[in-house]
């Protein structure tokens, strides 16, 4: 009966504001999200293109088909006239507030990442708004967007080349238990007449996100408990793993008794569709596996359980075998109506929101296209050739160089001019790298391929008035150690201060800063000395297993010195061209 008598009671207050002219205020919240989410377009846009030159990520479009058909099946799991109520109620003013904030902040920031948040956080609060107490039934649906959402600090590239290394090291044990002849360096395994690497032989390992996030798509459409759902998520890295670690020796098998080159070409990406189906067959064992250690005890099914006064079956089947229900995400009460704005007030807050996101639109326009027509490389660099460094410097001497060329690569610049130095002990490669915008974190980039840092620090350039140079000591796991050098110099040939020997509190100012300096770099390089293209000097020495002594640390940052004045000296006479991408 009180069932009977809320839902009347919502149906007659519907009428009444909608005869009353009252219902106007759904406007704010509906017009307001709508206008946010279009002032967001340009940095979605931007995200997007980006994201997809990460082979792990190119799943993404599937991705949003899949939350699109779960937000679909949830929503119309609600009831309408629950629906039609958050319609016209709307957002509250102080939400949109919120999003309007964020979509400032990230547009002040010219930044595709904290605009891909803004628009999560807006959606959340939407829905939150529009579902009510049904609330709950969509929050594991909005939360898989942030699966889009790549980590800071290439964290994922860090995860991907430690799954590779772990994965060659177990597949060399698997291979030398088959009696297959070979040997082990890093992440490459050497046969008698083939180099395998890793990342070759086993490019499916990017598959983990992909499997993952299928594991989490399927636990949510079955809506499984949180605990089946992070049992079947965790067991869908495992069997990722595992399907690309009988890949990698089903490729050096494959070559080494059928000479079949399962490495390259069609037979490659053939290689790993099958593995990956195979992975999902696993993970649907898996599942059953959950379902036949978890589901509830039927007492009829067995004659000596009785399910009246058996205290385990009653235990089991009341608690941690349970599967949600529609009735688990609803309330018993349904939400209140709220009385709707003034309707002048909600026009004013519609005009002042849609003003703005196209003032956001227009703002992320500019930026992102000053950005891309400022990263042309200054002419003197693009015009480096094997003699424009020195032959011999102190008692080294250059044996090879080679020019590097990278199509959208996510995070190496476009090109890189490589110099080969050789002493009497040790040797060196050097690498001019070009062109990036303000500064680039050499040492992420090192640990992504795996190396781990032992020392970071800053040493002075001579006579270069004060400038410094970034210096880092890195291994590897397989023993290998590192010296590595680096620069980076700006249109003047002036080196930039490195802000990772900087307090946290000076690198988060500095780059805020230099996020808000780069869409004036082309026009106002004066204002933005280090915010425009930027040219990357670096030196690594290594070594196959022991320390890299003083007097070669120090021979090394004396030849490093040498180098950097003579290619700051190239910067500082092509100062015109530098920021224009011309020809002298």
């Amino acid at each position: 009966m009180s069932t009977t008598l809320v839902s009347g009671k919502r149906t007659i207050i519907s009428a009444e504001l909608s005869k009353g002219g009252r219902g106007t205020s759904w406007r704010v919240g509906l017009t307001g999200i709508v206008a946010l989410l279009l002032g967001h377009a340009p940095l979605l846009v931007s995200y997007f293109r980006r994201l997809q030159l990460f082979e792990h990520y190119q799943f993404v479009p599937l991705l949003a088909l899949g939350i699109v058909w779960l937000f679909w099946g949830r929503l119309r799991d609600i009831p309408r006239d629950e629906l039609a109520s958050g319609v016209r109620n709307g957002m509250s003013v102080g939400r949109l507030l919120i999003g309007c904030t964020m979509l400032a902040i990230a547009t002040l920031f010219c930044s595709p990442w904290v605009g891909l948040i803004s628009v999560i956080v807006c959606l959340g609060m939407f829905l939150n708004s529009l579902s009510g107490s049904y609330w709950r039934s969509l929050l594991p649906v909005w939360a898989f967007l942030f699966l889009m959402l790549r980590p800071p600090l290439h964290l994922d590239l860090t995860l991907i080349t430690r799954l590779q290394l772990e994965t060659s090291r177990i597949a060399s044990t698997v291979l030398e238990n088959l009696g297959v002849m070979h040997l082990m360096e890093g992440n490459v395994l050497v046969v008698p007449q083939r180099r395998f690497l890793v990342e070759e032989a086993c490019s499916g390992i990017h598959s983990v996100f992909a499997l993952l996030t299928a594991a989490a798509i399927y636990a949510v459409a079955m809506r499984l408990t949180l605990f089946r759902g992070v049992l079947l998520m965790t067991s869908s890295i495992f069997w990722a793993c595992f399907m690309n670690l009988v890949r990698i020796a089903a490729t050096i098998i494959a070559f080494e008794n059928f000479e079949i080159d399962l490495s390259t070409g069609w037979l490659h990406s053939a290689t790993g569709i099958v593995t990956f189906f195979l992975a999902v067959i696993f993970l649907a064992f898996t599942h059953q596996m959950l379902r036949f250690f978890l589901d509830p005890i039927d007492p009829h099914k067995v004659s000596y359980w009785e399910q009246d006064s058996n205290p385990f079956v009653c235990r089991w089947n009341g608690t941690s075998s349970r599967r949600r229900t529609q009735s688990d995400f609803a309330m018993s009460q349904p939400k209140s109506e709220k009385a709707a704005s003034v309707r002048s007030k909600s026009h004013v807050l519609n005009l002042g929101v849609a003003g703005l996101a196209a003032l956001a639109v227009l703002w992320q326009i500019d930026a992102l296209k000053a950005e891309a027509l400022s990263i042309e490389p200054p002419a003197v660099i693009a015009n480096l050739t094997s003699d424009s460094l020195p032959q011999v410097v102190g008692n080294w001497v250059m044996r090879n160089y080679e020019v590097q060329q990278r199509n959208d690569h996510p995070l190496l610049s476009e090109f890189s001019k490589v110099w080969t130095y050789s002493g009497r002990a040790h040797g060196a490669v050097v690498s001019v790298d070009y062109p990036f915008r303000g500064w680039h974190q050499l040492s992420r980039c090192y640990q992504a391929q795996g190396w781990e840092l032992d020392s970071y620090a800053a040493a002075p350039l001579s006579g270069s008035d004060g400038h410094m140079l970034s210096e880092v000591r890195m291994h590897r796991p397989t023993g290998e150690k590192g010296l590595l050098f680096f620069v980076l110099m700006n249109h003047k040939g002036q080196p930039l201060r490195d802000p990772a020997v900087e307090s946290f509190l000076t690198q988060t100012v500095g780059r805020a800063i230099e996020r808000i300096q780069r869409p004036f770099a082309l026009r106002f390089p004066e204002v933005a000395p280090n915010s425009g293209v930027t040219t990357q000097l670096q030196m690594l020495v290594t070594s196959g297993g022991e320390e890299i002594p003083s007097a070669v640390s120090q021979e090394a940052r004396g030849h490093f010195t040498t180098l950097q004045v003579n290619v700051a000296g190239m910067l500082a006479g092509d100062m015109t061209v530098a920021m224009q991408g011309g020809t002298p």
